[in-house]
């Protein structure tokens, strides 16, 4: 089966038919496209580009979220996941998502180790299950369920590596909540350090250079993934700064990247237009209060971090909610693909929106 590429880059979909010719290249495709759907594409390329940046922030996550993407492409492919769904990544980008988290949340301070591969082989196949079914939950309502199936699984394992005695696993204290006390101005190097976090923050890696290396790994599927993921991290850390949430969290990215994930995904759940954009950036700064409740909900279950649900919920239930949204025109997401290729296809008419 030769799958084409839902974003145009050179050489990219000739590399998927040579790769849909020998099953070993097939996996790697499937594993490198994993990676790259948590930027919501599936060049293979653009995997590669991004396990790179993870790698500069932290090798240890960048293996960790390789080994979780591959055993999940491995863990769908055996239970008999349409191939078409594996090799575009679907079943690969949470748990790529999980790896790279891991090692920050369960084994901080630790190397590669069995129990770190372990752990994150258990986490990967819950996220293929978690995957199957939250996505047959939400496709009922014509929605998607993004994130989510990595955001649940870590909240249900995190909490429970607190009990494990037979792993080396860190058995922290809840998280304490910071309080929100009295800030020192900002100055604008700090909130262009602190956007560029958030940005690098999509890869659970807190190096603002890693923010401006993750933009140039989007460069080879889509430029403007590039603009939405700058407009989405201001917008995350603008709204931060202004509630006076600790500015310490803030300049680690903390309330910038699930604003930079929920600018891609409205751009392409709902057509372009001025109406569409000003809502996305409108949700994409809400985030900041969404991520700010759940920190308080999730600190005593031992988990310091709301992860992604602020954009999953927010764009899921807004899908879910879209008849009551006036002036703006809904995407399928099976129709889904790089903003550039959607216009494309809205203009030619070629998307079928019911």
């Amino acid at each position: 089966m030769f799958v084409t590429a839902s974003c145009t880059c050179p050489f990219l979909n000739a590399w998927k038919r040579l790769c849909s010719q020998n099953i070993v290249l097939e996996i790697i495709d499937a594993t490198l496209s994993g990676f790259a759907q948590i930027a919501f594409n599936d060049n293979s390329f653009s995997g590669m580009l991004l396990i790179a940046v993870t790698a500069i922030g932290s090798p240890i996550q960048a293996v960790s979220g390789v080994w979780g993407a591959l055993i999940a492409t491995l863990t769908a492919y055996l239970i008999g996941v349409p191939k078409g769904l594996i090799r575009c990544g679907l079943y690969g980008f949470n748990a790529a998502l999980a790896g790279v988290a891991i090692p920050l949340l369960v084994f901080p301070g630790q190397g590669i180790t069995v129990s770190l591969l372990l752990f994150t082989a258990l986490a990967a196949i819950g996220c293929v299950f978690m995957s199957a079914a939250l996505g047959s939950f939400f496709g009922k309502w014509g929605s998607t369920a993004l994130a989510l199936p990595y955001c649940v699984t870590l909240l249900l394992l995190v909490p429970a590596s607190v009990l494990i005695t037979t792993m080396d696993v860190t058995r922290a204290a809840p998280a304490v909540i910071e309080l929100s006390v009295a800030q020192a101005g900002w100055t604008g190097l700090e909130f262009f350090t602190a956007t560029l976090a958030g940005i690098a923050q999509v890869l659970w890696v807190e190096r603002p250079v890693c923010g401006i290396l993750y933009l140039i790994a989007l460069l080879p599927a889509s430029r403007l993934d590039v603009v939405n993921s700058v407009v989405g991290a201001v917008a995350g850390t603008a709204v931060a700064v202004a509630l006076g949430l600790p500015k310490d969290a803030i300049m680690l990215g903390l309330y910038g990247y699930n604003g930079v994930l929920l600018m891609k995904v409205f751009t392409r759940g709902f057509a372009f237009s001025r109406r569409s954009y000003l809502m996305a950036v409108c949700a994409a700064g809400a985030t900041s209060l969404i991520a700010a409740g759940l920190k308080v909900i999730f600190a005593p279950l031992g988990l310091s971090s709301f992860l992604a649900f602020p954009y999953a919920l927010l764009c899921a239930f807004l899908f879910i909610g879209r008849d009551k949204l006036s002036g703006v025109t809904y995407i399928p997401p099976k129709n889904w693909g790089v903003p550039e290729t959607l216009a494309a296809a809205l203009k030619n008419g070629n998307i079928d929106l019911s």
